[in-house]
C-alpha cells in the first residue's frame, strides 16, 4: 500500500515533523534516555508482523484487564468501542475497549493536517518517521499510540477524560463511563442529555475550562463537540481524541481550537454575544500565547 493512497500524503512536506538532533544528549550515558528516545523505543518493541494474529480482547484477557469481550457499544468510522467485563477488582464493573479498524479500510479527514506535529512532539528522527509512514501496520500503531499518550497526558493533570488502562499495537482499554457511578447505564451523550435548570451553563463553563487546561498542555481535541462528550454524575467527560493535535506545531492549531470553543459555545450561548463573537474573544485570548 502507497502512501499516496492517504488523502493529502502527496503534499506533506516532511521536515517539520523531525525532531532536531539532541547533540548533548548523544554525550551522556546511554542508559540516561530523554523522554522523546523513550517513544521511539516504543515502536522498536512492536512485532509488526505477527500484531494483527491476535486481537485485542486477548491481549487485554492476558493483560489481566478485562474478563472477556463483550458487545459494541459504539461504532464509528474509524473505530469501535467494545462493552467488556473488567478482571478483579482494581477497575470499575466493565471497561471499554476502543479497537481501532484496520487502517486500509477507514480515512481520516485531511490525515496530513493531523499527523503534522505528532511526529515532532514525540521526539521521532527522521529515519523512525519514515519507518512509521512505511505500511499502515506502523502508521496504525502510531496512532493508536497517540490517542492513548494523550488520554494520559490529560488525566494525569486531573482533567475530566476516561482513565486509560493499557494499550496494544491496535486498541487501548480504558474507564467505562456510566450515567451514574451507582447504576450500569453507560452515559449519555451532552447533546442527548436533558439538562436541568443551570446545568448547561455549568457544563459550559467547565468545558472551556478544560480547553484551557488542555491548551497549558500544548494540546487540542480538534473535534470537540456535544457528541464526543458524555455525561457522568451530571458533570461532563470528554472522550475521542484520535484527531488530537498539539499546538505548537500544528500549523492548523488555532483553526482547530476556534472550532472546538465555537462548538462548545453553540450548545449554550452567550446571552449578550453570539456564539461567533464570544468565540473570537476566548481564541485571541487562548491563543496569544502561541502567537509569537
Amino acid at each position: 500500500m502507497q502512501l499516496s493512497e492517504f488523502d493529502d500524503y502527496d503534499d506533506i512536506d516532511l521536515s517539520p515533523y523531525y525532531a532536531k538532533p539532541n547533540r548533548k544528549a548523544r554525550t551522556r550515558n546511554r542508559k540516561k534516555q530523554t523522554g522523546a528516545e523513550q517513544h521511539v523505543d516504543y515502536f522498536s518493541q512492536i512485532d509488526f508482523d505477527t500484531a494483527e494474529e491476535y486481537s485485542a480482547f486477548e491481549y487485554f484477557i492476558g493483560e489481566g484487564i478485562i474478563a472477556s469481550g463483550g458487545p459494541v457499544l459504539k461504532q464509528g468510522k474509524e473505530a469501535c468501542v467494545y462493552r467488556c467485563p473488567a478482571e478483579g477488582t482494581e477497575r470499575s464493573r466493565e471497561v471499554a475497549v476502543k479497537v481501532y479498524k484496520n487502517i486500509e479500510h477507514r480515512s481520516f479527514q485531511a490525515l496530513s493536517a493531523y499527523l503534522q506535529g505528532r511526529l515532532a512532539e514525540a521526539g521521532i528522527n527522521r529515519r523512525d518517521s519514515m519507518h512509521i509512514l512505511s505500511t499502515p501496520s506502523e502508521l496504525q500503531a502510531f496512532w493508536v499510540y497517540s490517542e492513548f499518550s494523550v488520554m494520559q497526558r490529560l488525566h494525569d493533570a486531573g482533567l475530566p477524560v476516561p482513565v486509560p488502562y493499557a494499550k496494544c499495537a491496535t486498541a487501548f482499554a480504558m474507564e467505562f463511563i456510566y450515567e451514574d457511578d451507582k447504576q450500569d447505564e453507560p452515559a449519555l451523550r451532552l447533546h442527548e442529555y436533558q439538562c436541568g435548570p443551570g446545568e448547561a451553563q455549568n457544563n459550559k463553563r467547565m468545558l472551556l475550562n478544560a480547553i484551557e487546561r488542555m491548551l497549558e498542555l500544548n494540546i487540542i481535541h480538534g473535534d470537540l463537540s456535544p457528541y464526543n462528550i458524555l455525561v457522568r454524575n451530571g458533570k461532563p467527560v470528554i472522550i475521542d481524541f484520535p484527531q488530537a493535535v498539539d499546538a505548537r506545531y500544528n500549523i492548523r492549531g488555532r483553526e482547530m481550537l476556534e472550532r472546538d470553543i465555537l462548538n462548545v459555545c453553540r450548545y449554550c450561548p452567550h446571552e449578550r454575544m453570539s456564539p461567533q463573537e464570544e468565540t473570537a474573544r476566548l481564541t485571541e485570548r487562548l491563543w496569544e500565547p502561541f502567537s509569537h
